[in-house]
């Protein structure tokens, strides 16, 4: 398990706002993007229609590429394009801050006892992708 710091930018039409949105406990980068796009993003917005081959071979470049970037803050192409900002924009991006594999579960209580949000993604037969909030995670979870 890795721990991941996940930033975010915010763009408007009169400044910006970049900071920590939170910590997230995670096996790769893989896990952090389907965190990331169903939990926070609008990633899952960009491709409405999952029978279309075209949005699948769409959807499957945007996420090698948003990987690749750590995220769409980091994401030249993005930042091009941003636009129209009356509302702003939100962008987010990760970056590897600790491995965590030698300390397990013992690091997580750590860093909460330092009140640290920690987000902690997993991935679940049944559930599929899910999240324990501020948690170690346990057996019943």
């Amino acid at each position: 398990m890795n721990l991941y710091k996940i930033q975010f930018t915010h763009y408007s039409q009169k400044d910006s706002r970049t900071g920590i949105q939170e910590y997230l406990i995670a096996k790769n980068d893989e896990e952090v993007f389907n965190y990331l796009k169903k939990y926070i993003t609008y990633w899952d917005d960009l491709f409405w229609d999952d029978e279309d081959s075209q949005q699948e071979d769409l959807m499957r470049d945007f996420k090698e590429r948003i990987i690749a970037c750590k995220g769409d803050m980091n994401d030249e192409e993005t930042l091009d394009n941003l636009c129209d900002l009356y509302y702003g924009a939100t962008l987010y991006g990760w970056e590897h801050t600790k491995d965590l594999t030698s300390h397990g579960e013992a690091s997580i209580v750590f860093l909460k006892e330092f009140g640290i949000d920690v987000e902690m993604v997993c991935y679940d037969e049944d559930r599929g992708l899910c999240k324990y909030s501020n948690m170690v995670r346990d057996n019943e979870a």
